[in-house]
């Protein structure tokens, strides 16, 4: 507030006026014009010089007087009803706005849940593939063996079966030999004379006899050499089943050894599906954890927001009130007749009026002091 106003208040409050000067919502003021005082030794009442008020308008339909109307103390001389009601408006705006941001209802993010962790892989276990292998392992191991022990007696004679089969060849080389030397006497006899018919049967008897326990000789004989041949007809049968005892248990082998490879390779899938999953797991975390963040700055940001809102607003509303109060009616401070309307000119969208109060006359009381008031629109 400067000298002006100050001077203006003084006089105001000395002679009871209550006019208020306007100024233009948001525009430049004009140049202030200093306040003439008159002469104190002669009362403005008492000479009836008029007291001349200038205020300031925005349009001519703000000044509620004219030339010759008879005004009282008091009474409103302008008053800027249409810059009023617009500003009225706009504080009702920006209050509803205020009342709205205000009621708006923040929600924080929900504080960040920890990912679960993924379990552990059990210990990798191969015991039962590894003991199918050493079982295989020992069956074919066997396998080879007795065919190996086998082969090295497959070209030989068993000797129990040989000793018998010798034993019936020597019998037979006997017997053979009995008939041949039966024979030799037969025919030894045969050479003699005066040899009984029955010596010749009884010879011939025993020739008989001789050779058919040749023949059964022969026939043990055979037969022994039959089992020595059946023995080696079952070794090869033996020794083909050996081999395919051999091949079946290498089958079983390759198997068991095709198990554990398989349990390595599922364990190797597993542990990498794992680490996918724990790769997953991490990523998940980190992505919750990001987006929590974003969530949580974007809060701070709108909380940021709307106290700036709240603070514009309410600036607003201020400056508002604060040019409300500025907008306050002009009223004439005494009572008369209006001599004379006068356009001072028109500055920055707003009109400056000087208007002329022939007070009424009222009785001197010998020292008064006359005053007479411009005022600005401060």
């Amino acid at each position: 507030m400067d000298w002006q106003e100050l001077l203006g208040i003084a006089i105001a409050s000395i002679f009871g006026l209550t006019a208020v000067a306007q100024v233009p919502e948001r525009l430049p003021e004009p140049p202030a014009l200093p306040a003439v005082v008159e002469s104190p030794s002669t009362p403005a009442t008492a000479s009836g010089r008029p007291f001349k008020v200038t205020v300031t308008v925005s349009e001519l339909s703000d000044l509620k007087v004219r030339e010759g109307d008879t005004v009282e103390r008091g009474q409103i001389l302008a008053d800027r009803e249409r810059e009023r009601f617009k500003l009225t408006a706009d504080k009702e705006r920006l209050e509803a706005r205020l009342e709205q941001i205000r009621g708006q209802r923040l929600i924080e993010p929900p504080g960040l849940r920890p990912v679960p962790p993924l379990r552990n892989l059990p210990e990798a276990n191969y015991s039962e593939e590894l003991a199918g292998i050493q079982a295989a392992e020992l069956k074919l191991k066997n396998a080879i063996a007795e065919r190996d022990n086998l082969r090295s007696n497959l070209n030989s004679e068993p000797r129990a079966e040989a000793a018998a089969a010798e034993r019936e060849r020597l019998k037979v080389e006997v017997a053979a030999e009995a008939v041949r030397r039966q024979e030799i006497k037969i025919e030894t006899i045969k050479t003699l004379r005066n040899i009984p018919e029955s010596v010749r049967e009884h010879e011939q008897y025993k020739l008989n006899e001789l050779n058919q326990e040749l023949l059964k000789a022969q026939s043990d004989y055979d037969n022994a050499r039959a089992k020595i041949d059946d023995t080696a007809v079952a070794r090869q049968e033996k020794l083909r089943e050996l081999e395919m005892a051999i091949a079946s248990a290498e089958s079983a082998l390759s198997l068991a050894q095709s198990r554990l490879e398989a349990s390595q390779q599922k364990r190797a899938i597993a542990e990498y599906d794992n680490s996918l999953a724990v790769a997953r797991r991490i990523e998940e975390a980190n992505q919750a954890e990001s987006i929590y963040s974003q969530q949580l700055a974007k809060f701070e940001e709108t909380k940021r927001d709307r106290a700036f809102q709240i603070s514009q607003l309410e600036e607003k509303v201020a400056l508002v009130d604060a040019e409300l109060v500025k907008l306050s009616a002009v009223r004439s401070p005494v009572g008369g007749t209006i001599n004379r309307v006068k356009n001072l000119g028109q500055a920055n969208n707003t009109i400056s009026i000087e208007l002329s109060i022939i007070p009424v006359s009222t009785p001197s009381t010998g020292t008064g002091t006359g005053f007479i008031r411009r005022t600005t629109g401060n």
